[in-house]
């Protein structure tokens, strides 16, 4: 299903039907907005729904975000349309110890060009529109280009009437799921 689901969104992409929307590099002139869309999701969205407000998450995150600049370990590309940015999403070498740990012991066998996704967030103005699904894409694009064999990410409990709904609809499996959240995992060289 996954691969149905997505190849609809690879026609998507290669047309730039979806909105013209066009996906490119994080910029640092880029990071005001992914401030903004963050802010969102962290604080006025958890507020409505969860009755919590994770500010401090937002100061984190963008944090990592804006460290990704300078460094190669960290891949972010952002969904724009007409010149705004309404969307990010990337992936890292750099896991957290904690999916690292979980990967070997699911999988049994070590990590070999295995990267971990990161922060897929579209502005709510632009949600249902493909945006998510074509950063996904290209983000599974990209990392099977750059020689990776599979892609782990994890979603949180707190996502759970958000992303999970999303990544069903993709096709997507979590391998794993606990108090915390669920961790999904896609094999690329499958995949391509």
């Amino acid at each position: 299903m996954l691969h149905r689901i997505l190849k609809s969104v690879k026609e998507k992409f290669v047309s730039h039907s979806v909105s013209q929307c066009n996906i490119r590099s994080l910029k640092e002139a880029d990071l005001v907005s992914i401030r903004q869309i963050l802010y969102f999701w962290f604080v006025d969205f958890q507020l409505s729904i969860h009755n919590k407000s994770y500010l401090s998450l937002v100061q984190e995150y963008f944090k990592v975000i804006k460290q990704s600049l300078q460094n190669d370990e960290c891949h972010y590309f952002v969904a724009t349309h007409k010149n705004t940015v309404v969307g990010i999403f990337g992936y890292t070498s750099k896991m957290t110890s904690e999916v690292k740990e979980l990967y070997v012991q699911l999988k049994s066998k070590p990590l070999d060009s295995v990267v971990q996704a990161r922060l897929l967030f579209v502005h709510h103005k632009y949600l249902r529109r493909g945006i998510g699904e074509l950063l996904f894409y290209y983000v599974l694009r990209e990392a099977h280009t750059n020689k990776n064999k599979e892609l782990l990410f994890t979603s949180t409990r707190k996502w759970d009437q958000t992303s999970w709904g999303f990544y069903d609809h993709l096709g997507l499996k979590h391998i794993y799921e606990n108090e915390e959240g669920r961790v999904y995992y896609v094999n690329l060289e499958n995949f391509f």
